[in-house]
């Protein structure tokens, strides 16, 4: 079927779903299923061939059992962009409702015939190498029905069959791990992607620098020519900045979410999050103090949702490339643009123009929310957001200095006090708000040793402390206020941990550093590297010229795992391999050998955790 009857059941100018010309990031040679809840639940089976998608409607959806064969009802071709779309089709629009990108990964025919010649002939011999489903499939047309379009997709009996298998354990995108649920919310909750701490920049082409602004984070949801701009914890900056309500008109997209951070120019016509303080006044939200409206701009680094398309499961280069086609830039709206140069080179030029520090971000990283190791911060100064505890007295009349404290395993524990960098106005404002929420002894999360005859205060105000450096005791040495944090909870208050090595810059793609592998032990795919990486001089002596079966655990360990021995034609071209004859399958089979490190790396890195 040709694209027209694609265009012509959709008005795309009331639905995501990309255009007939919408480029595509494939050629070919993959397929992809997606669960589609419209007027009823089923999934769409997808091959990428002869320039087109080939589309079956499986009410059933695919299964790993083989004993059981699927319905599948062919529908019209759909354009090769396709393949990647997740998001909701507008209510009224063919095909209302939530898509989830299930499964997706690169296909092979046997025999000599092409794929659009066994499509052509009615049976299409396949093997698919996706996250769910993989193995032999066979998808065959029915002879003698009414319509012609019925096809059966069934699995065939090889060592990749799970009798017993269930679809609906596995109803999650494999692009944004979302549910079905999730992905029909009209305006998904976010949370932003954090940088981890370390001591220096990773090096490596696959690694894009940044500025790390010294202003608030915010997370803005454009919608219908308006904009919802959100701190980290869910506060609305929409009475704060005004002058960023313009925001729509600065973006091409009809519907979005970008993330950036909000910041503000001093006199001297420098960025500093001191200048921006007046604006988040505590008692008065709302109260335009502090910078005038040419003060305060908006840098864009990310963008997350295009116009109903889901971009966090895409590599961060094409989601700042798509960020890019859209932005007009301007003096209030600009992007983020990229530090070029060595890492010693980029320090060196963000110390001369005394910036906070600088990030540095994986080109093939998804955006996941949380903190990640795909995303790497160094600071140019010792910075950290503390609870105020309380305060003590002193010849001002407001406070002498405040009691700071962070949370340790879920107790309060001193750090010290800050009396320097307050103006007047801060003085009057944080002064009042302490009297109203003093408390009339010590808090029972507050444990340890504490500064004497202090007043406690409910410990909810939170407030950023630059200082020189930690005594051995956990306190701050020639700290100075900065600047209360309304976009922070006490809770996010904890002694930041330093990656003890910078992330390699090899050519191991390494992916989802931040996901939870052993979630009893909150132990990440990131740990696990790590603890591969530091046995390997034990481990790959044993591994030495030894075809490797892999069993994977794409979901954990509580998850569902399987064993892949086949290679998919996607591997890279630098990991060892040899190939044998089975008998049971009757056809060859590529194994993997585990013969150095960056092979290790890469067999765990697609979730092999015991092997």
């Amino acid at each position: 079927m040709a694209l027209k009857e694609y265009e012509r059941k959709r008005d795309f100018k009331k639905t995501p779903e990309p255009g007939p010309q919408t480029a595509s990031r494939h050629e070919g040679g993959r397929f992809f299923v997606q669960r589609h809840d419209a007027s009823h639940l089923h999934y769409d089976f997808r091959l990428s061939i002869g320039g087109v998608v080939k589309s079956w409607a499986v009410p059933k959806g695919p299964s790993m059992d083989s004993s059981l064969k699927r319905l599948a009802m062919e529908v019209e071709d759909h354009p090769l962009a396709y393949g990647d779309f997740e998001g909701n089709i507008p209510k009224g629009q063919y095909g209302g409702g939530s898509v989830m990108l299930w499964d997706a990964g690169p296909f092979e025919t046997e025999g000599t015939a092409t794929p659009l010649e066994q499509w052509d002939k009615g049976h299409l011999k396949l093997h698919l190498e996706g996250n769910k489903i993989r193995g032999a499939f066979s998808l065959v047309r029915m002879r003698g029905k009414a319509t012609g379009r019925e096809w059966l997709l069934v699995k065939a009996p090889d060592a990749d069959a799970i009798a017993g298998w269930n679809v609906d354990h596995h109803a999650y995108s494999i692009a944004t791990k979302r549910t079905q649920k999730q992905i029909a919310q009209p305006e998904p909750a976010i949370e932003p992607m954090l940088a981890s701490l370390a001591v220096k920049l990773p090096t490596g082409p696959e690694w894009l620098y940044e500025v790390k602004w010294d202003g608030v984070r915010a997370l803005c949801t454009i919608k219908d020519g308006a904009v919802e701009m959100q701190s980290r914890s869910g506060l609305s900056y929409n009475s704060y900045f005004p002058e960023l309500l313009d925001l729509p008109k600065a973006l091409s997209l009809k519907s979005g979410v970008v993330d950036g951070e909000i910041v503000a120019m001093d006199a001297a016509g420098k960025i500093s999050f001191q200048a921006i303080q007046p604006r988040l006044g505590r008692m008065w939200p709302g109260k335009h103090n502090g910078p005038s409206p040419q003060g305060i701009s908006l840098y864009l680094f990310d963008l997350l949702f295009e116009n109903g398309k889901d971009l966090r499961g895409l590599p961060l280069r094409e989601r700042r490339a798509a960020l890019v086609k859209h932005l007009q830039p301007s003096d209030r709206f600009k992007l983020s643009t990229a530090l070029v140069g060595s890492p010693e080179t980029v320090m060196e030029v963000a110390a001369e123009h005394e910036l906070e520090g600088v990030i540095a971000k994986r080109l093939d990283s998804y955006y996941s929310s949380g903190r990640s190791q795909a995303w790497i911060k160094v600071k140019l100064q010792q910075r950290q957001e503390f609870v105020i505890c309380g305060w003590t007295d002193g010849k001002r009349t407001s406070f002498g200095a405040l009691v700071l404290g962070i949370f340790e395993e879920g107790h309060l524990r001193w750090c010290g006090n800050v009396g320097t960098g307050f103006t007047e106005a801060t003085l009057k404002e944080i002064g009042a708000i302490l009297k109203t929420s003093a408390l009339p002894r010590k808090p029972a999360k507050a444990t340890g040793e504490w500064q004497p005859n202090m007043h406690w205060v409910t410990p909810t105000l939170v407030a950023e402390i630059r200082y020189a450096e930690r005594t051995g005791s956990g306190h701050l040495r020639a700290p100075v206020f900065l600047g209360i944090r309304t976009d922070r909870s006490p809770g996010e208050c904890v002694k930041e941990a330093v990656m003890k090595s910078t992330p390699r810059g090899s050519e191991v793609p390494l992916t989802n550093l931040d996901k939870v592998y052993f979630p009893a032990e909150r132990l990440t795919k990131g740990n696990l590297i790590d603890y591969y990486e530091a046995v390997a001089p034990f481990l790959l002596p044993h591994l030495k010229d030894r075809p490797a079966s892999l069993r994977r655990y794409p979901d954990g360990i509580n998850g569902k795992a399987f064993f892949q021995k086949n290679l998919p034609a996607s591997t890279p071209d630098w990991v060892p391999s040899t190939t044998l004859y089975s008998e049971d399958s009757k056809r060859d089979i590529r194994y993997a050998l585990v013969q150095d490190l960056d092979t290790l790396l890469y067999v765990v890195n697609l979730g092999c955790i015991d092997h």
